[in-house]
């Protein structure tokens, strides 16, 4: 097992997502029934399903593997809200299942019941907003960002949560614009001048993304990456 879960990770490293699900989908027809694969193994084929985009097959891999609250935030996310109430436990009192029940509350355009945590915020922003980009639903996201103020409020980096989302999915303008709003609010923030600085060398910006580096290093003196990118930058700089 670990092998296949080497080869089909490999495939989704490489943006190979057609091939990775071909994969997937391979392995399960020539087992004869899911009961030859736990729960883990299942969920690991949700997981990989859903980084291929594969929605549809990851709310059923997560369903079967008895992960309703993941299997609800996909729907979810595909904008089946009926059908990620119907996941829903009343008696999950999980993190996912409560975060899930307050996305359903703001994308219903209903009265806020619910509020997220700090923590809820923090693990599960970005990867929504992340997945709503993938999935294109845009109105969703809209509906979402109304909300940052109240968001806001319970955890203050969470407009910054919302810019690696942008990153990772390669909108960099959108990502700059809200990193730099998150920098008004704290510009103490390390992280943040960082993830500018791996946005302006993609853009070949180098002056620009030494100066957040520089800044990057006052504030995370010990941060590894900070300190290999600032090298590297150097580098090109000193060659020119």
């Amino acid at each position: 097992m670990n092998e296949i879960i080497f080869n089909i990770l490999g495939l989704i490293n490489e943006d190979k997502y057609i091939e990775a699900t071909k994969l997937i989908e391979e392995i399960l027809k020539n087992n004869n029934s899911d009961k030859e694969f736990d729960e883990n193994d299942l969920q690991y084929f949700a997981s990989c399903l859903l980084a291929c985009r594969r929605f549809d097959l990851a709310v059923l891999f997560f369903t079967k593997a008895n992960n309703f609250s993941s299997a609800a935030f996909v729907e979810i996310i595909r904008g089946n809200l009926k059908e990620a109430q119907q996941l829903l436990h009343k008696k999950d009192e999980s993190s996912v299942n409560s975060w899930c029940k307050f996305l359903i509350e703001v994308f219903n355009k209903s009265l806020l019941v619910r509020s997220p945590s700090f923590f809820q915020i923090r693990n599960f922003l970005e990867t929504t907003i992340y997945y709503l980009l993938l999935a294109k639903n845009t109105s969703f996201i809209n509906l979402l960002l109304k909300k940052l103020t109240k968001l806001l409020e319970t955890n203050p980096d969470a407009e910054k949560y919302i810019a690696y989302a942008y990153h990772h999915f390669g909108d960099e303008d959108e990502a700059i614009k809200l990193l730099n709003n998150s920098l008004k609010r704290n510009p103490y923030d390390g992280e943040i001048y960082f993830c500018l600085a791996q946005i302006y060398v993609q853009r070949n910006l180098l002056q620009d993304a030494m100066a957040m580096l520089e800044n990057a290093n006052l504030f995370l003196p010990e941060h590894m990456p900070t300190k290999i990118l600032r090298e590297k930058v150097a580098k090109s700089l000193g060659s020119k």
